[in-house]
């Protein structure tokens, strides 16, 4: 007896022999055939027939052969939603392998090897991860099981959850300095896990021990080490309150606990103006000033100085009258943080406003200029401050109106060159004081009419040729001349030779 195997109603003979091995073994009443497929793929699916030969006939038995394997891995992977604390992820019903799925799993992770799984039922195609914390990056992949095994995991995705607002106080909070009227004071922020977003900055909360009234907050920039800030214009010899919170883009967190701290009873000495006079790549130069009337009272200065994040630094200058102080062998390119108290009978004063100064990044080669200048001047230079815009701008004013008057001048109406319009050009008159008095005046007139005289002290008569009556005398030249010009009744055919008046 013989027996050969069928795929699909084709001879199997073209496959590689490493893939197909056969077998039989006898049984009491029957023969097993046995045909194993090496390396089965999905193309190796169909109707397998095996035939069976003899003198007598041949038989066939078909089998179908359906290749169960483990499932592929879920595809389209995806957020839909992202919250503080949570996520929902989303993917599609991948190939089964010719068995149901029976689970999905979720493995997610914050940092490598710090991986978390959640199971999800095979009826479900999405997930909501809780438990997560705010601010932080996550990465997840989806697989799928059956009765084979799992799948391959999808791709990896990352995401980032949402901020809230911090959820611990800043920590180690110390009262570094008291004057009767502020308390200077530091802290560190809360453990970075509690942040839950990049720290904005700091509220700085304080009352009077026996007000009943809400805490005063005061805004502070949030430092990345360790923060310091001073409280200003407080009452002397009071007790007062105080607490620190931290605060994010979404909100603040929780209050630190109180501390309680009492300010002096004693006048502090003045606070210092602090400024910055030049600055290098090594060196800083600062000054500060004190009221007049203050300076008797101060017995020195002291000058603080860090680099952001670092400790105070601090340097005395026991010389009430020293103004100016350099700060040497410093970094390039640093920023440094600054400020100035002044030291008396009573204590420290308030401390100066902090100026916060970035060094050159560039090497400077000359030497910083000298810690304390001189007095004179300095005095000289805020005579000059002075002196100097005064006068220009004095000169300023001198010019704007000497150009004024000049335009004024120039746009006005100018005079008539002849004072009596009305009169020829022809008529000279000529008037003599020094002739003596009773002196006879030779008078040429055209015309010939006859003259009378009127008294010693009278003006010649004037006739026209065609006129036949007198006209009138007139007591002086003047008088006459006013007259016509009033009447504008002169003409031009009346020429005067000389006249003289005595």
């Amino acid at each position: 007896m013989s027996f050969s195997w069928l795929k699909n109603q084709k001879s199997l003979s073209d496959w590689p022999d490493d893939r197909l091995s056969y077998s039989h073994s006898p049984r009491s009443d029957s023969i097993e055939f046995i045909m194993s497929i090496n390396s089965a793929q999905p193309e190796d699916e169909g109707v397998y027939s095996c035939v069976a030969r003899n003198e007598y006939g041949s038989d066939q038995k078909d089998i179908r052969l359906m290749l169960v394997e483990r499932p592929k891995a879920p595809e389209f992977v995806e957020l839909v939603d992202v919250w503080s604390r949570s996520a929902r992820v989303r993917w599609s019903i991948p190939d089964n392998g010719n068995s149901p799925i029976l689970s999905y799993t979720v493995e997610y992770w914050s940092t490598p090897g710090g991986d978390w799984n959640e199971t999800v039922s095979s009826s479900l195609t999405s997930y909501i991860i809780r438990g997560l914390k705010p601010f932080t990056v996550y990465s997840l992949h989806v697989w799928a099981s059956n009765s084979i095994g799992d799948s391959e995991p999808s791709e990896q995705i990352h995401f980032k959850t949402a901020k809230e607002e911090p959820s611990a106080a800043p920590v180690n909070i110390k009262i570094e300095d008291v004057g009767s009227t502020y308390i200077r004071l530091s802290w560190k922020p809360p453990p970075p896990e509690h942040w839950n977003g990049e720290l904005s900055g700091y509220y700085v909360g304080y009352k009077q021990s026996t007000s009943k009234l809400p805490y005063t907050f005061n805004t502070v920039e949030a430092e990345e080490q360790l923060t310091y800030y001073v409280l200003r214009g407080l009452r002397r010899a009071t007790r007062y309150l105080i607490t620190v919170r931290a605060y994010n883009d979404v909100g603040s967190g929780p209050q630190s606990e109180e501390i309680t701290v009492k300010t002096h009873n004693l006048e502090p000495p003045a606070q210092p103006v602090l400024m910055v006079k030049d600055i290098g790549s090594t060196y800083i130069q600062i000054s500060w000033a004190l009221d007049d009337e203050m300076r008797p009272f101060t017995t020195g200065f002291s000058i603080h100085y860090r680099k952001n994040g670092d400790k105070w630094q601090e340097i005395s200058v026991p010389d009430a009258d020293q103004t100016s102080y350099t700060l040497t062998n410093l970094d390039a390119g640093i920023s440094y943080q600054i400020y100035v108290t002044s030291m008396g009978s009573t204590g420290l004063s308030e401390p100066s406003e902090i100026a916060t100064v970035r060094t050159s990044a560039e090497a400077i080669f000359h030497a910083p200029p000298p810690t304390q200048m001189s007095s004179t001047v300095d005095d000289v230079t805020q005579i000059l401050y002075i002196v100097v815009p005064v006068a220009v701008a004095t000169v300023i004013i001198v010019i704007v109106i000497v150009t004024a008057c000049v335009y004024v001048y120039s746009k006005r109406p100018l005079p008539s060159h002849h004072p009596y319009g009305d009169l020829p050009a022809s008529k000279n008159f000529s008037y003599m004081s020094t002739v003596p008095r009773h002196h006879d005046i030779p008078i040429t007139v055209c015309g010939g009419n006859a003259m009378k005289y009127g008294s010693p002290y009278s003006t010649v008569p004037l006739t026209r040729p065609e006129q036949e009556e007198e006209e009138p005398i007139y007591e002086s030249v003047m008088d006459e001349i006013r007259c016509k010009i009033k009447q504008k009744s002169f003409d031009d055919d009346i020429k005067l030779g000389t006249a003289t008046i005595v």
